[in-house]
């Protein structure tokens, strides 16, 4: 196992002890505790590790997760895949977790969201130190998958 995947299955563990209803996206709880989280649990990703906000349609539905590392050594991952029957914690080379994956800008984040994620991270133990900091260093050569 990579180091990155150790880190985002680290992390899906913590969220998983803030995972509630109040930090879910209202109307779309679901079956597991992930429901409703993908742009919370996103934000909070982007704030320990950087990188961007990535976006695609599944099953119907518009899911966010992580782009992490820049040039070639870019990889994708996703803490809330559970949710449509996947694994609850992946990474994958950019673009291969789903197809028609997207970038985001940070903007189209909403202040809600946003709010959402810091009551997350609250429960969850996450302290989020970087809002009013530089960004940080991108993950690099070595902290990859494979």
């Amino acid at each position: 196992m990579s180091l990155l995947d150790r880190m985002a299955k680290s992390l899906r563990e913590q969220l998983e002890k803030g995972f509630s209803p109040e930090t879910s996206n209202s109307g779309k709880a679901g079956a597991t505790p992930s429901a409703g989280h993908c742009a919370a649990a996103s934000h909070i990703v982007r704030e320990i590790l950087g990188g961007e906000f990535a976006s695609a349609t599944v099953r119907g539905e518009s899911h966010w997760f992580n782009r992490i590392g820049e040039g070639e050594e870019r990889w994708d991952m996703d803490l809330t895949g559970d949710q449509f029957g996947l694994a609850p914690a992946r990474v994958a080379p950019a673009g291969e977790l789903y197809p028609g994956t997207r970038e985001r800008a940070p903007e189209e984040m909403t202040e809600e969201t946003r709010e959402r994620a810091r009551r997350l991270a609250e429960r969850a133990g996450i302290r989020l130190e970087r809002a009013a900091g530089p960004e940080p260093e991108p993950v690099r050569r070595g902290a990859s998958p494979g």
